[in-house]
Order: structure tokens, then sequence, then C-alpha cells
């Protein structure tokens, strides 16, 4: 996003907190990083809901 193009900002990160909430993105880690890491990469460097619930 261009710096001082707030309303965009706003508009991109108001998207991921409701895909987030939606659990858009921890069904694409489990479809997607779950099977090719096989566990030996921790969800939590790809799933980002801890910081999106604090929003």
């Amino acid at each position: 996003v261009q710096k001082g193009n707030q309303s965009l900002l706003d508009f991109i990160n108001a998207d991921l907190i409701k895909l987030s909430k939606e659990g858009f993105f921890k069904k694409a880690y489990e479809d997607t990083f779950e099977p090719f890491y096989r566990g030996t990469a921790d969800k939590k460097y790809f799933l980002l809901d801890g910081i999106y619930n604090m929003l």
C-alpha cells in the first residue's frame, strides 16, 4: 500500500481480519502448508489469528 493511502490500508486490514475470523487462513494452511511441511514448520509462522483477534 502506498504511503499515505490510509483508506486502502484500512480496507485491506478489515478484510484480513474478516478472512481470519472466517477460518480462511487456517483452512489454507491445513490444505496447503501442513501436508507439504508434514509437521516440521510451526503453524504460528503462517497463521496470525492471535494478532487479528487483538485488533
